[in-house]
This record gives structure tokens, sequence and C-alpha cells, in this order.
């Protein structure tokens, strides 16, 4: 196993790679669209970690989310295993995604990138990282 297979970095959809632009009738995400920076950012991060999302929406569905990532081209960058989608309800989304990846006796090699700010935990293998942060 690589060491970038390791360790994990979750993203927020949303927050992390786009923008949901208003979308008042039809599908859900349908004018996702990301920013134009995240391509670059994802083929580097994903050098030296598995990529995956983890959203947090009472409204979203697993479908959503993979036509979002189709349509933006982001869907080459994240790893369908890791694409986990909880609800709001869910005590600690994080803490259960490490679960649910094998890496429960390790937050250390995992991290999350987005706006909820109690999922936060600081790997050693990522404050060495020298590249630009997102």
């Amino acid at each position: 196993m690589s060491s970038a297979s390791q360790q994990v970095v979750f993203l927020d959809l949303v927050r992390a790679l786009g923008v949901e632009l208003a979308a008042w009738n039809g599908e859900r995400m349908a004018r996702f669209a990301s920013y134009p920076e995240v391509p670059a950012y994802l083929e580097e991060l994903g050098r030296n970690a598995r990529l995956g999302l983890l959203v947090v929406d009472p409204n979203l569905e697993t479908e959503d989310i993979e036509r979002a990532l189709a349509r933006t081209g982001l869907d080459r960058f994240i790893d369908p295993l890791l694409h986990l989608l909880y609800r709001p309800e869910d005590p600690n989304p994080f803490a259960r995604a490490l679960r649910e990846v094998g890496l429960e006796g390790a937050p250390e090699r995992a991290v999350y990138v987005g706006r909820r700010l109690r999922f936060l935990v600081r790997p050693r293998w990522l404050r060495s990282h020298k590249s630009t942060t997102l």
C-alpha cells in the first residue's frame, strides 16, 4: 500500500470544491460549478492522499453528488468508495467516516476540508506538505 493510500482528505462538496448556483426547479445540484483552481489542487493533493467527500446535508442524495462530480469532471479525482453522505442529526460524521474507511484508530491520517470546524484534525503528514492550501 502506498503512503498516499494511507492518508485521506475528506472534502465538503459545496464549500471546498465549488458553489451550488440557485436552482429553484429541477434536479438538486444541477447548476453546481467547481471553482477554477480546484482541479489543479485536487491533482496535487491526490499524489499524497486518497480524496473523498464528506457531505452533511439533509436534502442531498448520493446520485445528486455523483451527477455533479461527473458534470464538472471532478469525479476523476475523488475515490468513489469515499463518497460519504450524512444527515445533520448525526452527532459526529467525521468519526463515523473514519470508522467506515478503517481509520478509526488513526484520526491523524485524515483531514476534513470544509466549513464544519468541529471535524478538524491536523495530521502531521499534511502540516509538512508544501503545496498551496485550498
